[in-house]
């Protein structure tokens, strides 16, 4: 038995509480594990499937909380393992959920969660950025979460839109092709100030190069 199939068959168990427990046992050990092995969960067959259903669910914060831990960077650095994990969150269909909590999530909370998972996306491959942006409604709530009056979920939306403009085919697409969400940074920046609004970091910076803009 492949090593976290166990946790997939908890996960998708019939009994709630076993659901539950399955959820509950996967985060337990999750944060201990090296990069590496977060992946290799990351890759189990059906594993992300089944967090997804938690997403849409009461458990919807803890599923959040892993997806984060996942896409957490490793020791501070970008690597091969972490633009892994990061594409695996994105192809799998926890990240259309995730959008959907980060527009219309039920709590603030929830909707920063989203939004910080979104930010770790953000730090796939320069290759696969491109997908990003023009996966389903990425760029309303791109332009949604800048002009967010949460500080956090502002900061977030930051971070996803600079880590996007490391590729220069999004960073061409976003001044040519996305007026409205030009006008949006634009104002963000020109009314706020990087310092002020964003001054108090939740998270490690996954990027700093916004000189783009």
């Amino acid at each position: 038995m492949p090593a976290y199939e166990t946790f997939v068959t908890n996960m998708t168990a019939t009994s709630k509480k076993n659901r539950e427990a399955g959820l509950g046992s996967l985060c337990t050990i999750f944060k201990h594990l090296p990069k590496q092995q977060k992946l290799a969960v990351a890759e189990e067959p059906g594993l992300l499937d089944a967090l997804e259903l938690f997403l849409r669910g009461d458990k919807a914060d803890i599923a959040l909380d892993l997806l984060i831990e996942l896409g957490e960077l490793d020791d501070g650095e970008f690597t091969e393992t972490t633009e892994k994990c990061a594409a695996a969150i994105f192809y799998s269909p926890c990240f259309s959920t995730v959008k959907e909590l980060a527009e219309t999530g039920s709590t603030v909370e929830l909707k920063r969660k989203a939004w910080r998972v979104i930010g770790r996306v953000s730090g796939m491959e320069n290759e696969r950025l491109k997908e990003l942006l023009d996966s389903a409604g990425m760029v309303a709530l791109l332009q949604a979460g800048m002009e967010s009056e949460n500080d956090d979920i502002a900061e977030e939306t930051t971070v996803a839109t600079s880590n996007l403009c490391f590729n220069i085919e999004v960073a061409s697409a976003i001044l040519d092709s996305h007026p409205d969400l030009v006008k949006v940074l634009v104002k963000t920046f020109s009314t706020s100030g990087f310092c002020k609004k964003f001054g108090s970091k939740s998270q490690p910076p996954l990027s700093l190069s916004l000189s783009i803009f």
